[in-house]
């Protein structure tokens, strides 16, 4: 059916060559970010109104998608030029709303992702930001990381508005 081709087709192009893909982003990235908000809102539609994507998108769903999904950030997270990707800011907005997914996986690939849009805030704090994604070591996670400001290895004043919003996501 089609929503299997369209899971195939995103597959495939997750497997491609980044240095292949980076240049024609304006190709895939619309696709990307309809898969994205198909996943958040249960539909989904496409800058070129095509209702036949919208459809197969919006068919998508559960296990397959989160699946498939994490395939996508995985591909992103490779990307060098992120932030020259077509419609970038809108890119990233997509990632960092897959933060608050319920699957482990997806929130760690969400935040490797962002990692690769060099967000100043989440530079020297993914790792610390990644074991808060893994449900084994969240408590432990959560007790020693230093919000205070000021505080060693703490969250500094410029990057608390773009970090606690994420650290509460997650």
């Amino acid at each position: 059916d089609a929503a299997n081709r369209l899971t195939h087709l995103i597959k495939s192009l997750g497997k491609a060559s980044h240095q292949a893909l980076e240049p024609v982003s304006k190709e895939w990235v619309p696709l990307l970010l309809a898969y994205a908000a198909a996943g958040k809102s249960g539909d989904s539609s496409t800058d070129e109104g095509d209702g036949v994507t919208s459809s197969v998108i919006s068919r998508v769903g559960g296990k397959a998608y989160r699946t498939v999904l994490q395939e996508w950030l995985a591909f992103l997270s490779g990307c060098k030029g992120a932030r020259g990707l077509y419609k970038a800011g809108e890119l990233q907005v997509a990632v960092a709303s897959q933060a608050d997914s319920d699957e482990p996986g997806v929130q760690a690939a969400a935040l490797r992702c962002l990692a690769a849009f060099k967000v100043k805030a989440l530079g020297q704090h993914l790792e610390r930001m990644l074991r808060l994604t893994d449900n084994k070591t969240l408590r432990e996670e959560l007790a020693s990381f230093p919000l205070a400001p000021g505080a060693e290895g703490g969250v500094s004043g410029e990057h608390r508005p773009v970090l606690l919003p994420l650290m509460a996501r997650v």
